[in-house]
């Protein structure tokens, strides 16, 4: 499975702004991407710093875009026409991630594929996991 590397989503179950989230984070990234990419990893990492309690509206389309204003080399104004023009493409293209990752059996993030085309085996790497369980799981696949 390839996942889009247009910015990431936070879970494959997502309420009304966890999508209002993953929208703005691809928005982000296009406008950002090809001139100023290390701008998409500053807005990254202050949105986690800024982050509040899960499911407390923290996600909103309002707060994110007034987070986004305080980053530099993000254009808060370009991330929101992006967000009204292409949401409707944005929603079905991460719709799409979200199901072709759960007929993988995927169902939340972080997750790992680990695929090897010389024996056409793979296996999977679900959540925060440790080195050795890496190493482990690489080598399972490479001697499969």
């Amino acid at each position: 499975m390839t996942i889009p590397c247009e910015g990431f989503y936070d879970t494959l179950y997502m309420g009304k702004t966890s999508m209002t989230a993953a929208v703005m984070d691809r928005c982000v990234w296009r406008q950002v991407r090809e001139d100023t990419s290390q701008a998409y990893w500053r807005w990254h990492s202050t949105l986690f710093d800024k982050q509040g309690s899960k499911n407390s509206g923290w996600a909103s389309k309002a707060n994110l875009l007034e987070i986004t204003r305080g980053v530099d080399g993000v254009d808060a104004s370009a991330v929101d026409s992006c967000m009204q023009a292409q949401r409707s493409e944005i929603e079905a293209s991460i719709n799409e991630d979200m199901n072709q990752a759960s007929q993988f059996g995927i169902r939340g993030t972080p997750a790992f594929i680990l695929y090897n085309r010389d024996a056409d085996s793979a296996g999977k790497l679900v959540g925060a996991q440790p080195y050795d369980r890496f190493d482990e799981a690489i080598t399972r696949v490479q001697n499969a």
